[in-house]
């Protein structure tokens, strides 16, 4: 399975096409949304582990055991 995020302020686009993905870009944007909203946010963006979802919602996670939701700004998508 891989994921396409794209936050749809900016039409910007992450692709997981593997388990090893680098997602720093897109905790930092992340993290910019969070802080543009007013909320504070946890994620140590350059050791980031994995993107989830529980419950329809979407999270992310770094290797500290901190995570974030991600905001609905974003768009994840599944595919093949």
């Amino acid at each position: 399975m891989k994921l396409k995020i794209t936050n749809t302020k900016t039409n910007k686009v992450w692709i997981e096409e593997n388990r090893n993905h680098n997602w720093q870009d897109f905790a930092l944007d992340l993290i910019k949304e969070h802080k543009k909203e007013g909320h504070t946010c946890n994620l140590i963006y350059c050791d980031i582990e994995g993107i989830v979802c529980l419950n329809d919602i979407w999270y992310i996670l770094d290797e500290c055991g901190n995570w974030e939701y991600i905001l609905s700004t974003y768009k994840v998508e599944k595919g093949d």
